[in-house]
């Protein structure tokens, strides 16, 4: 699984992004890939295209 494999990345200047909208990605299925979110960089996010400018805004803004 590509979250999975993104765990053990090393290099700092890239980030990955999956994008999850529509049905099918339920509470339980969002709450699975979560917990392959990696927190520290190079971080990884799990969200739906409607909350991408958020995060991308957060980024610019050093947080």
């Amino acid at each position: 699984m590509l979250l999975m494999n993104f765990l053990q990345r090393t290099n700092n200047g890239m980030a990955l992004f999956a994008l999850v909208d529509g049905a099918y990605y339920n509470e339980d299925r969002l709450k699975q890939l979560d917990a392959l979110v990696r927190e520290r960089r190079p971080r990884s996010y799990v969200t739906s295209v409607n909350s991408l400018q958020d995060i991308l805004h957060d980024i610019a803004a050093g947080r």
